[in-house]
């Protein structure tokens, strides 16, 4: 992977993300209303209402209301509805899978540093937080300053560790 690629995905990493999560909330959602779409499709089909009774004479054919209600059920068509509910969801999961590729490679790039730089790409590099600010929080989240170019050797060793395990 090239080094222009990884940086892309490093600033993208937190979109990425919250889109992932986004579209599975939403494939749920597809999954849920799928089901009911393809229950009251059966319950058409099926046209299951009550027997009604009557003191009428009926034919002298015996009838199998049950079998042909059920051989109906088992040869059943999706309908249009359900075919656009599953195309929505397959079209989502394709999505879902490119932004979970982001995440994938930037969380398992970040296994591979020290906390030191893992805190300094995601303050920094994922974040874009100004490196006057990137000092001050530094500071507070380690208990010891640093210098602004201390700050950028040790992001600039980060992205090298990166790059290495991006090829």
């Amino acid at each position: 992977m090239m080094p222009d690629q990884v940086d892309e995905m490093l600033k993208g990493y937190r979109a990425a993300k919250g889109r992932s999560a986004h579209i599975d909330v939403e494939i749920d959602r597809l999954r849920d209303k799928l089901s009911r779409t393809i229950e009251a499709d059966r319950r058409e089909l099926a046209d299951i209402s009550a027997q009604q009774y009557s003191a009428m004479p009926h034919g002298s054919e015996c009838g199998r209301p049950t079998e042909e209600k059920g051989i109906r059920l088992l040869g059943m068509k999706m309908s249009e509805e359900a075919r656009r509910i599953t195309a929505q969801m397959e079209e989502l999961e394709q999505l879902r899978q490119r932004q979970r590729i982001t995440v994938l490679f930037v969380e398992a790039w970040m296994q591979g540093l020290t906390d030191k730089e893992q805190w300094l790409i995601e303050k920094q590099t994922i974040d874009g937080v100004s490196w006057k600010e990137v000092s001050w929080h530094y500071t507070s989240a380690f208990g010891h300053n640093a210098t602004m170019d201390s700050l950028k050797r040790m992001r600039r060793i980060a992205m090298e560790k990166i790059y290495a395990m991006a090829r």
